[in-house]
């Protein structure tokens, strides 16, 4: 089962009753899928920074 809690407080819920490999798939691996996503590997710690919140209450309002 998977819950998630979205910003605006609702809650969503999948619940999974199987789960098989679909006849049509085709697997990749994650080289391939990364490749054809655009994900690069990161080159320096600076690429995980992300811009500075101007407002940090509303931020915390929002995802606590």
């Amino acid at each position: 089962m998977l819950l998630s809690v979205a910003a605006d407080a609702a809650i969503h819920i999948l619940h999974l009753s199987s789960l098989r490999r679909l006849d049509s798939a085709e697997p990749k691996s994650l080289d391939d899928i990364a490749r054809a996503q655009g994900v690069t590997p990161v080159s320096s710690v600076e690429e995980l920074r992300g811009a500075p919140i101007s407002d940090m209450d509303s931020f915390r309002a929002v995802t606590s």
